[in-house]
C-alpha cells in the first residue's frame, strides 16, 4: 500500500483516504498528512449537532494535529453542514496555506476549501467510482479495504442470519462436539479442529469462504471452551487474519444471540490481528452485547481502547499452548 499520494484532484483525496482509512467513512472526517516521512492518518465521528465544535483535533499521541509536519488534507464524508463545521474547525488549527479539505458526499467530491478560499455553493463537484480510482483498485482486489460503511460492516456482525431452525441445529452439533473435548484433552481436540477445519480455509484466501454447518459448530465448540480456544490461538496470524475474521463472523451469524458472542470476540481478535481496526471494533461491540461478561471480550475491548499495537500478539499467542502443555504436565 503506497505512503504517499499526488492529491491533483477531489476523487485522488477521497480515494487516498478510503485507501488509509481501509472503509468508507459515513458522517466522518480523515485528516492525513500526504508524502510525509511518517504519514499521520485520524478519524473524526462528525455529530448531527455540534459535528466538530471546538475540541482540538488530537493525533492517538494527544498531541494536537497542528503540531504534525507538512500540509494536511482533510476529506469530509458528509453533508455541507458537516463540511462547514469541519472547515471551521480546521481553520482553527492550521493556517489556509497548510490544509485543504474535501467534501464527499451523495458519489460526489468537490474542493471545499483549497488556499483560503471556499468553494461556492454551486461548485457540484465530481462524480466519483471508488471502485476504479487507482488508489483502490489493486487494495480492494487484495482485500486490504472495505467499500463499506461503519453500519454496513457492523450488519454484517449479526446472529441468527440463516433461522432459528438452521441455529438450532449448529447448536445441536456444538454441544456434541463440546462434550468429547473432556476425553481427548484440550491439545489434541485443537489439533483436530485445526486439521479437520481450520486448516482447509487458511489454505485458501478470504474471498469466496462459505463454511459448513458442521465445521461451524466444531469452531463454535472451541470458541466456548476456554482451553481448546487457547490452544488454537498458535494459529491466530497475521497472515491468516483475514481469512479467520471472516470465518468467525460466518460462525457467529449461524449461531443464535445466546451463543454467538465468542465466534464475534473472535471474529473481532482476527481482524485486530491484521490490522483492521474497523471491523474489529464493530464486532467487539457487537459480542460485548451478546456476552458482556466475556473475559477475552473485556480484555480486548480494553486493550483497544489503550491502543495497544497488535503486533504484540506474535508475543502472546504461543503462550496459550505453552501454558496448557505446562499444565498437561504438572497436573
Amino acid at each position: 500500500m503506497s505512503s504517499v499520494f499526488r492529491i491533483s484532484t477531489p476523487a485522488d483525496a477521497v480515494a487516498a483516504a478510503v485507501l488509509l482509512v481501509r472503509y468508507v467513512p459515513e458522517n466522518e472526517m480523515v485528516v492525513f498528512t500526504p508524502n510525509a516521512p511518517v504519514m499521520a492518518v485520524m478519524v473524526y465521528p462528525m455529530g448531527e449537532d455540534a459535528p466538530i465544535g471546538g475540541v482540538p483535533l488530537m493525533v492517538p499521541s494527544g498531541h494536537p494535529v497542528r503540531d504534525l509536519a507538512g500540509p494536511r488534507v482533510v476529506v469530509v464524508f458528509g453533508s455541507d453542514a458537516h463540511a462547514d463545521a469541519a472547515t471551521m474547525a480546521v481553520l482553527h488549527e492550521f493556517s489556509d496555506d497548510d490544509v485543504a479539505v474535501f467534501q464527499f458526499h451523495e458519489g460526489r467530491a468537490r474542493c471545499y476549501l483549497m488556499n483560503g478560499v471556499l468553494a461556492g455553493p454551486d461548485v457540484v463537484g465530481e462524480a466519483v467510482d471508488l471502485t476504479t480510482h487507482p488508489y483502490v483498485v489493486e487494495a480492494l482486489l487484495e482485500g486490504q479495504i472495505r467499500l463499506a460503511s461503519r453500519a454496513q460492516i457492523r450488519a454484517g456482525f449479526a446472529a441468527e442470519q440463516f433461522g432459528t431452525e438452521r441455529a438450532t441445529s449448529v447448536v445441536d452439533m456444538m454441544r456434541a462436539a463440546r462434550g468429547a473435548f473432556p476425553a481427548v484433552g484440550p491439545i489434541s481436540a485443537a489439533e483436530t479442529i485445526h486439521r479437520e477445519v481450520l486448516a482447509g480455509y487458511l489454505d485458501s484466501d478470504n474471498r469466496g469462504i462459505e463454511i459448513s454447518d458442521y465445521h461451524a459448530a466444531m469452531l463454535a465448540a472451541a470458541a466456548s471452551d476456554v482451553r481448546v480456544r487457547d490452544v488454537l490461538f498458535v494459529h491466530f496470524t497475521e497472515a491468516n487474519a483475514a481469512v479467520l475474521g471472516e470465518l468467525w463472523r460466518q460462525v457467529g451469524a449461524v449461531l443464535p444471540t445466546s451463543e454467538a458472542g465468542p465466534a464475534f470476540v473472535l471474529a473481532s481478535l482476527s481482524y485486530w490481528i491484521g490490522r483492521e481496526a474497523v471491523p474489529a471494533r464493530e464486532a467487539m461491540n457487537v459480542a460485548r452485547e451478546l456476552a458482556p461478561d466475556h473475559s477475552l471480550g473485556q480484555l480486548l475491548e480494553r486493550a483497544y481502547n489503550a491502543g495497544i499495537n497488535p503486533s504484540l500478539w506474535e508475543q502472546i499467542r504461543p503462550a496459550a499452548r505453552d501454558a496448557e502443555s505446562d499444565r498437561l504436565r504438572t497436573d
